[in-house]
């Protein structure tokens, strides 16, 4: 069984893959620290470079916009754009993503919302297993405790996913931040920090602790790898059918918790990030937006959204 708390999450939310990075430690079985690759390496992949991922083309009064569907870690040779890709970043006038990571007020305000609730009380067994990840995982477990539970499932996943060749550093929509910063693109959040906190954290001091303790069953079942490498090998082809069936293989929803944290996930958020996309788009420009991958997916996915909103919906890979 995966709960969708920790793969979900790596798909769907952008701040989970942002403060993932505490104190290691140097011990020979821990992944590596992440180096500069080489010049060579990096002009080699830029060359090679293909279409991955998921993108949309949305039309609507006369002028179109471009949805992509990211991942929040990822592989070097996967942060290059391909042609499609490029052309669609280049003719845009603006980038929307779920939360500008480059704007210094997103990321205090993460900070700040992300840090331990001083009364947060959880029992000692949770606090071994959590202590006992941390170690496993190469996390200083001190800087662990300063996150909230949720936030520290989702740091014990991104230090596991490095060991699987999975950096959160490479991740997609950070790439897009730093391309667009370099040209001096314009930078819209789709959503505000409150409202991506809220899809994170439990309604209540119990939903947070389930989430956290499906979170750790997960972290110590060896499903997890494969469930992840599925997920983006699939972004890596460009295969949607696979990830638009996510819920029928994942065998992820099977308690309360995780059916509310999948509706705070995709269902409360992806009304109202069409509803910001459609308003960036009446702007006039044509805007680039990179969303997690599993807002894409179903009925209720970005897609579907922005089709009910009155645009014609072309799937250019």
């Amino acid at each position: 069984m995966t709960p969708i708390h920790f793969l979900g999450y790596l798909f769907a939310c952008a701040l989970a893959a942002v403060f993932y990075c505490v104190p290691a430690y140097a011990q020979n079985a821990c992944p590596p620290p992440l180096t500069a690759p080489p010049a060579r390496q990096l002009q080699d992949a830029e060359k090679s470079a293909v279409d991955r991922g998921y993108l949309w083309r949305l039309t609507k009064d006369g002028h179109s916009s471009y949805l992509y569907g990211t991942v929040h870690l990822a592989k070097l040779e996967w942060i290059f754009p391909g042609p499609q890709l490029l052309q669609a970043f280049r003719t845009s006038g603006v980038l929307a993503v779920e939360l500008n990571l480059f704007d210094a007020e997103v990321i205090h305000q993460l900070q700040r919302g992300i840090a331990a609730d001083p009364g947060q009380k959880i029992s000692v067994g949770l606090q071994r297993r959590l202590s006992s990840a941390a170690g496993q995982q190469c996390i200083d477990s001190n800087a662990l405790k300063a996150q909230r539970l949720e936030i520290q499932i989702s740091t014990l996943g991104m230090a596991q996913a490095r060991r699987w060749g999975l950096e959160p550093v490479y991740g997609i929509e950070q790439v897009l931040l730093a391309r667009a910063n370099r040209v001096a693109m314009p930078i819209e959040s789709l959503e505000t920090v409150a409202e991506q906190l809220k899809a994170l954290l439990g309604e209540s001091m119990e939903d947070s602790v389930a989430l956290t303790e499906q979170g750790l069953d997960e972290l110590e079942n060896d499903d997890g790898e494969k469930l992840l490498m599925k997920l983006t090998d699939a972004w890596s082809q460009s295969d949607f059918t696979t990830l638009d069936s996510y819920l029928q293989w994942c065998d992820c929803i099977h308690t309360d918790s995780a059916r509310r944290a999948l509706k705070r996930l995709l269902d409360d958020r992806n009304p109202v990030i069409a509803s910001r996309l459609d308003r960036l788009h009446h702007s006039g420009k044509q805007v680039f937006a990179a969303v997690g991958s599993l807002h894409m997916i179903g009925s209720i996915g970005l897609p579907a959204e922005m089709q009910r909103l009155g645009y014609r919906v072309e799937k250019v890979f």
